[in-house]
């Protein structure tokens, strides 16, 4: 595809990261785009924009190129990688609204719609399909969205919320292995 371009000011991330890893990202997140707005039925009204797609890159590349100076690391780990994504996604909204469809206002939230799924079914329940259908599940899923559409976050905001799961993750396969005396 060869979508993402990086300028001159970008030139410098070619130095972290090599034009195939970062070709690589942009490929999985346009697809992950496109698959999404396939299931949405959403393929009359929205579109990936490949502009800002290719800022969402360089601005979440140039993140981690930052990220991984100030710590002296040479690898993120994941829920930082999954954070800093969701954060460019959602501020240079790179699903776009092809259509005045007047009977559909959640599409102004289209890209907050993406990243709650993102982060959801790519992340929170990949393994675990069946806590979708799970009612407290589901309310928790329509609080992300909400909070995503009406609340202030920030990369640290959300990367906070992923290592949050990841010790509720921990804590249910801690009390899982425990008999019912050692709780």
């Amino acid at each position: 595809m060869d979508q993402l371009k990086p300028g001159k000011d970008y030139l410098y991330l070619l130095e972290y990261f090599t034009a195939k890893v970062m070709q690589d990202r942009y490929d999985s997140m346009e697809e992950r785009a496109k698959a999404f707005i396939k299931a949405e039925n959403l393929e009359n009204d929205v579109i990936v924009n490949h502009e800002c797609l290719n800022v969402v890159m360089l601005d979440y590349f140039a993140d981690i190129a930052r990220l991984k100076d100030f710590e002296l690391i040479k690898r993120t780990n994941k829920n930082k990688i999954t954070a800093f994504m969701a954060y460019w996604w959602l501020r240079r909204r790179p699903l776009q609204i092809i259509t005045d469809r007047r009977d559909n206002e959640e599409l102004v939230y289209i890209n907050e719609k993406f990243v709650a799924t993102f982060l959801s079914k790519d992340f929170l329940f990949k393994n675990a399909k069946y806590l979708m259908e799970n009612p407290k599940c589901e309310q928790y899923l329509k609080h992300i969205y909400y909070h995503l559409k009406y609340r202030v976050y920030t990369a640290q905001t959300l990367e906070l919320f992923l290592m949050a799961i990841d010790v509720g993750q921990e804590i249910g396969r801690i009390n899982s292995s425990l008999s019912e005396n050692e709780l």
